[in-house]
């Protein structure tokens, strides 16, 4: 099993030491003779490994941006060279290769690799800049526009507002969370339908594959 860490946590510059539980391995019995699901886990603890994170370079952030865009823009571009070049969009962490994100991004269910531009959108530093490129994405001739991308810019707008901030769920005081979920989910529906028309009236002026997409 190939696990990233990227995926499970974003670590600053230091020295750390790491070793992972796993608890699926599992007993056999009489009743369930292939383990899995309900048997009893024997707890395994892998090595431990030393590394450090240092701080990125601002060339090498760049050096990286470029091979990952040359292996997105190649002739196969659904080969295993650009499946890790939009892992590297990612998480590469700067502002141009969010800019880079969402001018790719446009559906996670029917662009290739479309999950990995889509959740390094919802995890990059540089919020602003993502709803900046997505809102001009709305309105560039070239670029499709998808209920799904649509969507996307939405909850990333009302994520980064904090009067939209919904507070910490409290079971004493659940009539206060249910009045700000209802208010958070009426607002989003709002956001959601203005973005819509916006990308309606823009239609017109698609071109090629983004119109056929639209």
């Amino acid at each position: 099993i190939n696990l990233e860490l990227n995926e499970w946590k974003s670590l600053p510059p230091g020295s750390y030491r790491l070793s992972i539980v796993s608890h699926r391995v599992t007993v056999p019995t009489e009743n369930n003779p292939y383990g899995g699901f309900g048997a009893t886990p024997i707890l395994l603890r892998s090595s431990e490994v030393e590394f450090q994170v240092v701080k990125a370079d601002p060339e090498w952030q760049a050096a990286q941006l470029a091979a990952a865009e040359r292996a997105l823009d190649s002739p196969d571009p659904t080969g295993e060279d650009a499946h890790s070049a939009a892992r590297v969009l990612r998480f590469l962490g700067s502002e141009a290769a969010t800019q880079e994100l969402a001018r790719r991004f446009w559906s996670g269910n029917e662009q290739p690799f479309g999950w990995d531009l889509k959740f390094g959108l919802f995890g990059s530093p540089y919020r602003t800049t993502a709803i900046a490129a997505m809102n001009a994405a709305l309105k560039d001739p070239q670029h499709p526009v998808t209920q799904e991308l649509v969507q996307t810019l939405a909850t990333l707008e009302m994520q980064s507002d904090p009067n939209h901030k919904l507070p910490k769920y409290d079971e004493n005081n659940q009539e206060v969370w249910t009045k700000a979920r209802d208010a958070y989910s009426a607002a989003f529906d709002k956001q959601l339908a203005e973005h819509m028309s916006e990308a309606a009236d823009a239609l017109q002026n698609k071109t090629g594959q983004a119109r056929a997409i639209s």
